[in-house]
């Protein structure tokens, strides 16, 4: 039986109001966030009491050290004292991480200090135990990944937290980009004793003493 044109006109009508937000004209939404990765070991949390552990390979972003670590005036400093600074005595194997964040604060060198290095200075903390010759707070090191690739960094804490017994030194995250990417998290390269530089610059190494 056809339908009288006042039911079809109707029907026509409901269909032209009938809500359009159905399932198929629903589009959903993935919100995507790279927070996540970028320090895979989520807290940095470190006291002379208690240390994270770090014997295991730590990740973090890849930085492009010229862009984002050695900048501006630091970039400068750093090329100025490397003239100047050169690596003395023998070399020798040493593990190598870095540490960032509150991990940072309150380096056991001083024991009372307002400085606390950061991300872009060139520092290092070392672990207590593993060495026949273990160098002293404030001295200078030189650490090579073979024959291009070398820094300085001054001893500024003691990782506590490093496995024992081993030749440990926990750089700060632009040292350690100055080596190697920093999602290598963790290597071993020469270490050996270095002069101390004449021009001094606080914020990379901390103050003098």
């Amino acid at each position: 039986m056809p339908l009288r044109p006042s039911i079809l006109s109707r029907a026509l009508e409901e269909l032209r109001t009938w809500p359009k937000y159905t399932t198929r004209n629903i589009t959903p939404i993935i919100l995507l966030s790279n927070l996540s990765y970028k320090y895979s070991n989520a807290t940095n949390v470190r006291s002379d009491q208690k240390r994270r552990q770090r014997s295991g390979t730590k990740r973090g972003v890849k930085v492009d050290v010229n862009a984002d670590i050695i900048d501006g005036t630091v970039g400068h400093a750093v090329g100025e004292a490397w003239n100047e600074l050169k690596g003395i005595g023998k070399a020798q194997g040493v593990t190598i991480t870095w540490y960032t964040g509150e991990d940072l604060q309150n380096p056991s060198c001083w024991p009372e200090s307002n400085w606390a290095p950061t991300d872009k200075s060139f520092a290092c903390a070392l672990t207590l135990e593993g060495w026949d010759n273990k160098p002293s707070c404030f001295k200078f090191l030189e650490l090579c990944n073979g024959p291009d690739k070398c820094i300085f960094v001054r001893v500024v804490d003691t990782c506590a937290g490093c496995k024992k017994g081993s030749r440990h030194v926990d750089l700060t995250k632009a040292a350690f980009a100055a080596l190697a990417d920093l999602d290598v998290g963790i290597l071993t390269v020469q270490m050996r004793m270095a002069t101390s530089p004449r021009v001094w610059h606080t914020s990379l190494w901390g103050p003098k003493v």
